[in-house]
C-alpha cells in the first residue's frame, strides 16, 4: 500500500512500484555509477524504495527524527533551515544523484534540515532497516556505501566549516 504521510521509515510522499533492475537502471544514471559496479548498484537497488514527491511536497521536517535517506533520481528539492528569529535559510538546491539525510542511518539524532520537493521529484530511498539488511547480505558493499557516505559527509561539513568561518570573530583584533 503506498505510504502518503511523515514517518520514521518513509518520506511524505507516495510510494511507487518499480522493479529492482529499474532503481538500479535510475542508480546507474547518477554520478553514485562511478563509485559502484553494476552488479553492487543492482544489489543496493534491492534495499531501497521508490517515491515521489509533488512540487512543495515536505520530504521531512527539521527537528523530526527519521531513519531513511534519499537519493534524488528526478527533480530538484531545496533544503532550508530555521533561524532563532523563527524565520527560514535557505541553505541548498539538490537535484538529479544529489543525497540528503544520510546522518539518519547513523545516529537517531533529529533532522538538522528541512527538505522540500520543488518540483516533481522521484526518490530512491534507503531506509536504516534496509542499510542493515544490505550489511547482512553483503558487508562489503555496505562498507563501501558508508565510506562514500562518509566522504559526502566529510565534504558538506568542511564546506560549512569554511562559510562559518567568514561570520566568526577574527582572533587578531
Amino acid at each position: 500500500m503506498p505510504n502518503t504521510t511523515p514517518s520514521d521509515n518513509a518520506p511524505a510522499a507516495k510510494e511507487v512500484e518499480y522493479s529492482d533492475l529499474h532503481r538500479g537502471e535510475m542508480l546507474e544514471r547518477t554520478q553514485w555509477a562511478r563509485e559502484f559496479s553494476w552488479h553492487q548498484l543492482q544489489v543496493l537497488a534491492r534495499h531501497m524504495r521508490t517515491f515521489e514527491a509533488e512540487n512543495g511536497t515536505l520530504l521531512f521536517r527539521e527537528g523530526d527524527r527519521g531513519s531513511y535517506m534519499c537519493l534524488i533520481a528526478r527533480g530538484k528539492a531545496s533544503v532550508v533551515k530555521g533561524d532563532q528569529s523563527y524565520g527560514m535559510k535557505y541553505l541548498a538546491t539538490l537535484g538529479p544523484g544529489k543525497t540528503f539525510g544520510e546522518m539518519a542511518l547513523f545516529d537517531a539524532e533529529p533532522r538538522s534540515a528541512s527538505v522540500v520537493a520543488t518540483e516533481k521529484t522521484l526518490l530512491l530511498v534507503l531506509t536504516k532497516e534496509g542499510f542493515e539488511a544490505l550489511a547482512a547480505e553483503m558487508p562489503q558493499l555496505a562498507l563501501r556505501l558508508v565510506m562514500k557516505l562518509a566522504r559526502m559527509m566529510s565534504e558538506r561539513l568542511r564546506k560549512t566549516s569554511g562559510a562559518l568561518s567568514e561570520h566568526l570573530e577574527r582572533i587578531d583584533k
